[in-house]
């Protein structure tokens, strides 16, 4: 085995360093990450000794790929486990999709709901990286977007029941509409969600770099997201479960209202804050939603179990 083998061959500098630092010290022990012939790394241990006959050098490496990937697959799973511990709200679930992306150095990740009875999955959220062009405009163009079972990526996958991998999107399947636009991503991933009952959702990650397919990867995610489907479940399942819709609890609370036929003015008295407040809330729940309408907002709320269609404004 060469050295070229374990480090980049473009990196010419770090390998003459590391060559030289080798066979100053007459040996080296560690772990590493290589490639196989087919591109994908694999994570050895290593034990190497310089010297063993003029001019040669003996090196034995053992793989380690299952225990990294226990190991990995231990540490993303309990760090979701421990953000997600305390609810399923918007500010917990991109938290979420920070820690997938930066368990496995990609740059953006988008969480979906999976409705099995209409058989769509909604966007919910979405994480990127402080360096992607555009970041805010590209999250902002995905809110309120539906994707059918079976469409694009996301959809595909939880139409299959499998993780999903696409080492070049511009020469393959669309993502979703607003990230298949984007300039720049080239590989993807996408896993499905699930609880006991079914289909819960999905999550995929891009990156700009081009990623050949990984197994390894695909089956630590698969197993990692776990608690992830299982959020998005308890979040389904409770009432204001739309928090997992990127909603607050305030303006849960002004959802409600609203759905009930109040007056932004009577909102205001009954939670103690201002009537433009109150509009700003309405503004921000109908800009996450992708909602134009009061009488779409109520229909979502009826639908979310926010509201009961059968009450009337308090009061009344």
């Amino acid at each position: 085995m060469r050295i070229e083998d374990v480090y980049e061959r473009h990196d010419a500098a770090l390998v003459n360093r590391l060559w030289c630092d080798f066979l100053l010290s007459g040996g080296q022990a560690g772990e590493t990450r290589i490639l196989r012939a087919d591109g994908t790394p694999l994570s050895v241990e290593f034990h190497a000794r310089a010297h063993v006959w003029p001019g040669l050098h003996l090196t034995v490496l053992r793989d380690v790929s299952d225990r990294k990937q226990a190991d990995e697959t231990s540490w993303l799973r309990g760090g979701l486990a421990h953000v997600l511990e305390e609810g399923a709200g918007s500010d917990a679930l991109e938290r979420a999709l920070a820690l997938c992306c930066a368990a496995v150095s990609w740059e953006i990740a988008t969480l979906w709901r999976a409705d099995a009875r209409a058989r769509v999955l909604r966007f919910v959220c979405g994480w990127a990286a402080p360096d992607v062009p555009a970041r805010v405009r590209l999250l902002h163009a995905l809110r309120g977007v539906e994707v059918r079972w079976g469409e694009y990526l996301v959809g595909a996958v939880v139409a299959a029941g499998a993780a999903r991998w696409v080492e070049d999107v511009a020469k393959a399947v669309q993502l979703v509409p607003a990230i298949n636009r984007a300039a720049g991503f080239r590989s993807a991933v996408a896993v499905p969600l699930r609880d006991g009952s079914g289909p819960t959702g999905a999550v995929a990650l891009c990156t700009r770099a081009t990623r050949p397919k990984d197994k390894r990867l695909m089956a630590m995610l698969t197993d990692a997201l776990a608690p992830l489907g299982e959020a998005l479940a308890r979040s389904s399942a409770a009432p204001g479960g739309a928090a997992a819709d990127g909603l607050t609890r305030r303006e849960l609370e002004v959802l409600r209202l609203v759905a009930d036929g109040l007056s932004s003015t009577r909102i205001a008295r009954l939670l103690h804050i201002s009537a433009r407040t109150v509009d700003t809330h309405r503004q921000n729940i109908m800009s996450k939603l992708g909602v134009r309408t009061v009488a779409g907002l109520t229909k979502y709320a009826v639908r979310r179990r926010i509201s009961d269609p059968g009450d009337g404004p308090p009061g009344a």
